[in-house]
């Protein structure tokens, strides 16, 4: 809450609470508070002891001190809930004041809270606590009014000359408490409880009176039992960075990176990512202060080990971190709980392409007005379709974010050293001792997973652990195909497995268990990931274990309790995730038939699930099928990282033989892409019998890898007939649309001439319904013309639909003006295709002075069009000789894209870098060489950021910029 000490100093009361101190700590935390007990002394004595009690426990929790919250504002500070202050161990003085007063409540003691000053800006905050009453619901208030703004006066005594100045201070009738010795911070320990009293007491006696709050009389005259606010445990809400290793952990599960027995190794990245954390962090506003960092790279680069090692530093400097729960959706509880912290916070969420996009965005929604430090971390094997969907659903809400970073993992941080600490931390656990010596092999492995895979088997002694030849030729049977293609990564993933599985077979229940049983169990779990209660479902899948039901069952616990258990998100696979990944191939890529038995089933086919009073078990297992084919669906496509043409082969038969598996499969297509998009295009032409119409609506315009499913559903689709023109309009619209994304554009433009057709028939019978059907659909039909080659004609059709814009924008503004500008920018460029300059400078012109207004009324909607008109206009004009005044128009276009930049840099820096080459070409043409020399080499290192980021998409205007500047270093007497 915020405290207005001024226009509503009472208010300081709604964070004390008796009884919540007992609820916001563990019991062993709890135990030594004093409780309200009859007995023990009277007046002074019993009164202090009762507080020094409080204050004792209070320093038993190293809370750390820290300054006033940056919400905080002048004559309104922002207060920490007891509970936060008590979990996360942070607190000012005002903070401490409220918790001391809390727990006084519960021990029978009358708190009032105190703020002194000393000048107008330095304030401190007090308990004053008078030693001869007792607190009680009902107890009489000291203060009518509830608080006082001149020192209190009591039976013609002044309080400060009645407060104790040292313990056990007979004369004294009021304890002035400074609740602050109780912190830690980097530069002392707490005080005692001489300390605190004697700080009090020099605090009232020295600094003035700001106000006093009578919170003791305000609690006892409310029924606090309804006003309790329900605790949210901060460790439920995030889950640590770092989990303690299990006493009985397998090979596998020793490996994973959130267990931390590797010592971090720390690569330039994440300095990188720590600074950007942090240091975006130290100059606290009045705004909200939220950011989002994307750490990218292929599965075992070190995504996750980053962000846990992030979680751990920012732990120390008094952060709240962690990750969201993997597989789960937070709470409203939750959410409002973090929205509501006053200590700055950073959050994972890992695998977030993974993650559904309405839980990111409801994250983002929940957090977007905190004003304390908020930063977002989210880690995915590449910026694909996810990151798109996710940036516009935030732009639609309206949802403004700091300075943002993306960033891509090299595959390895230095592998010598990551190598020796591997060594060293596998070799401290496994054998207690460090090594005296540790031998780096010559090739230690292409990826972070790798070398540590690497050290950990230099560690172990596995000579007496391998299998029996017979064994072993089960991998090699497994892997057929893919042994054409050996590589030494599915060498170490097999040695690991082998050692993994050697050690399940040490138990009782397994011991009988042939390795190829062992090996489709694991596939199996790491294929679906159920969670713990799903396992013994999924293993009754298997045909092995159908009739092995008490067996079955004990094989499953085992499997959910100790062999495959999760670091912390409750569900069961084998990890590392490449490792299960080479596994599901290895058993499922080559010979997928095996995989049929396994794949859950439909949810609508259910019993009982259409009915409205379907059971609570019903719902239930329909809700679990579905996560599971979620599951299977972003296995698999995550797995195309390792060996593309076995998960291809494998999506392909997964939908073939359950084609009701098409949803999860697109939704995670839609997400990022992979297997799935060729295997759904299949299986649409295929015949099977599937919701076209729901599948090419799903799927926007421009998507990157589902152009070929949208046409191929679109065309499924029955055609609507003639004798329906409207709705056979439409039709064709949305088709020539997915012809020309598919690159066919000869048909697109045959069939964009016929939707063209019929709207004009029908514009010209309804004018007032269909002219803005007919204006789009001329839009579109001039682009089509415009990419065949028909320049003329195409400019023709262009002026024919900024004509009818124009006539529309005229009637009502409001709706049609973005329009006509976007007609208008297109006109524009058709005008410049065929020669006609002056004609498409002018247009120009008039787009700019369209989108400058929209841009001045909703500058996050329009800003980005207003910045390609002003570059558009700057080319017009550099075209017909006006250099100046191009350089005008590109300086603009150069300023708004720095300020996209600043908000959105993953989106806007590469049209930052088309902007600046434009400049520097404007600038050279004016003879001011030296300056675009400058302008030049900053698209150069923009351009060479987006190629770490994406080689193939930007290698190309790499190529160009890098020329553009070859062209400015003779011109300034430089050698290119």
């Amino acid at each position: 809450m915020t405290w207005d000490r001024g226009g509503d100093p009472v208010g300081i009361a709604a964070v004390v609470h008796p009884g919540w101190v007992q609820r916001a700590l563990t019991a062993e935390d709890w135990r030594g508070f004093p409780g309200n007990e009859p007995g023990g002394g009277e007046g002074f004595s019993k009164v202090e002891r009762i507080a020094q009690q409080i204050f004792d426990k209070l320093a038993e929790l190293h809370i750390t001190y820290v300054h006033e919250p940056a919400e905080s504002v002048p004559g309104a500070q922002r207060v920490r809930a007891v509970d936060e202050v008590l979990s996360l161990g942070q607190a000012t003085c005002l903070d401490m004041c409220a918790t001391f007063c809390s727990a006084a409540l519960d021990a029978g003691i009358y708190p009032l809270l105190l703020t002194v000053r000393q000048e107008e800006r330095r304030r401190h905050a007090l308990v004053l606590v008078p030693v001869d009453l007792r607190w009680s619901f009902g107890a009489p208030a000291l203060l009518d009014e509830g608080f006082s703004r001149s020192p209190l006066i009591l039976d013609g005594d002044d309080v400060r000359d009645l407060v104790a100045s040292a313990p056990d201070d007979a004369m004294g009738a009021w304890l002035a408490i400074d609740v602050e010795q109780a912190t830690y911070s980097t530069d002392r320990d707490a005080g005692d409880w001489a300390c605190a009293i004697a700080s009090g007491a020099s605090y009232v006696k020295e600094w003035d009176w700001d106000v006093c709050v009578d919170v003791g009389g305000i609690r006892a005259q409310q029924d606090n039992s309804s006003e309790l606010p329900t605790l949210a445990r901060t460790e439920k809400v995030l889950a640590p960075g770092y989990l303690p290793l299990p006493d009985d952990s397998t090979p596998l599960q020793m490996i994973q990176t959130r267990y931390g027995v590797v010592p971090f190794c720390s690569r330039p990245e994440y300095r990188e990512l720590k600074e950007w954390t942090v240091g975006t962090a130290k100059s606290p506003g009045r705004k909200p202060d939220v950011s989002v960092a994307v750490l990218t790279g292929a599965g075992g680069t070190g995504k996750t080990r980053m962000a846990a090692q992030l979680c751990h530093d920012l732990e120390v400097l008094g952060w709240y971190t962690g990750f969201v729960p993997a597989k789960s959706v937070m709470e409203n509880d939750e959410l409002a709980y973090l929205a509501e912290l006053t200590t700055e916070l950073l959050i994972v969420v890992d695998y977030a392409e993974e993650y559904r996009q309405e839980q990111l965005a409801a994250l983002l929604r929940a957090l977007r007005g905190r004003r304390s430090p908020t930063r977002i971390v989210l880690t995915a094997r590449g910026i694909d379709s996810w990151w798109e969907d996710f940036r516009e659903e935030l732009e639609s809400d309206g949802i403004q974010l700091g300075r943002g970073l993306v960033k891509e993992l090299e595959p390895r941080p230095d592998p010598v050293l990551l190598y020796r600490q591997a060594v060293r931390g596998f070799s401290k656990v496994i054998n207690g001792v460090n090594p005296p010596e540790v031998v780096i092999p010559e090739r230690a492995g292409d990826t972070a997973l790798d070398i540590v895979l690497q050290a950990w088997l230099a560690v172990v002694d596995d000579d007496g652990m391998q299998d029996p030849q017979s064994e072993r030729s089960v991998e090699r049977g497994a892997k057929s195909a893919r042994a054409s293609n050996p590589n030494a990564r599915d060498s170490l993933y097999d040695r690991v497995l082998r050692l993994e599985f050697n050690r399940w077979r040490t138990f009782p229940e397994l011991q009988d268990i042939s390795l190829i049983h062992l090996r489709r169990i694991a596939a199996t779990l790491s294929l679906l990931v159920p969670d713990a209660g799903q396992v013994d479902d999924v293993l009754f899948r298997l045909l092995e274990w159908r009739n092995e039901h008490l067996r079955r069952s004990r094989v499953a616990e085992l499997m959910s309790t100790t062999l495959l258990r999760s670091a912390g998100d409750g569900t069961v696979s084998l990890r590392p995730d490449p490792v299960a990944e080479h596994l599901i191939l290895s058993v499922f890529g080559d010979d997928p038939d095996q995989v049929d038995a396994v794949l859950p089933g439909d949810p609508l086919d259910v019993p009982g699930i259409s009915e409205p009073d379907a059971s609570e078990a019903t719902v239930t297992r329909a809700l679990m099928l579905g996560q599971q084919a979620q599951n299977l669906s972003q296995v698999i496509t995550r797995a195309a990282s390792q060996d593309r043409e076995s998960a291809v082969r494998l999506a392909h038969h997964v939908l073939k033989a359950c084609p009701h598996l098409w949803s999860s499969a697109l939704e995670v297509a839609l997400a990022q892409g992979g297997p799935f998009a060729h295997a759904l295009e299949q299986l649409i032409e295929s015949g099977a019998e599937l919701p076209c119409e729901e599948i090419q609506s799903a799927i926007p315009l421009g998507h990157s890898t589902l152009r070929g499913v949208a046409l191929a559903a679109m065309q499924r689709m029955e055609a609507p007939s003639e004798r329906d023109p409207v709705k056979r309009a439409i039709y064709l619209h949305h088709l020539a649309n997915r012809l020309s994304d598919a690159g066919r554009s000869v048909e697109a433009l045959e069939v964009a001439q016929e939707a063209a057709g019929l709207y004009r028939e029908l514009a010209l019978a309804s004018p007032e319904v269909y002219t803005p059907d007919l204006a789009a659909s001329l839009n579109n039909l001039a682009k089509f013309l415009s990419e065949v080659g028909f320049s003329v004609e195409a400019l023709e059709v262009a002026q024919q639909a900024a004509g009818l814009y124009r006539e529309l924008a005229q009637a009502s503004p409001a709706a049609y003006t973005p329009d006509l500008a976007l007609s208008l920018n297109n006109l524009a460029s058709n005008l410049s295709a065929v020669g006609q300059y002056q004609e498409a400078l002018e247009v120009a012109q008039e787009t700019v002075r369209l989108r400058r207004a929209l841009a001045e009324a909703w500058p996050e909607t329009y800003t980005p069009g207003l910045a390609t008109s002003l570059g558009n206009l700057a080319m017009f004009l550099s075209a017909v000789g006006q250099e100046r005044e191009a350089l005008v128009a590109a300086e603009e276009t150069v300023r708004l894209r720095r300020a996209l930049v600043e908000v959105w840099p993953e989106v806007y820096t590469f049209d930052l870098a088309i902007s600046l080459n434009s400049l520097a070409k404007i600038l050279s043409r004016l003879g001011r060489r030296n300056e675009g020399l400058v302008v030049a080499r900053e698209a150069v290192r923009l351009f060479r950021n987006l190629v770490e980021v994406s080689p193939a998409a930007y290698t190309p205007n790499l190529a160009l910029s890098l020329s553009n500047l070859s062209n400015f270093l003779p011109e300034v007497g430089l050698v290119p």
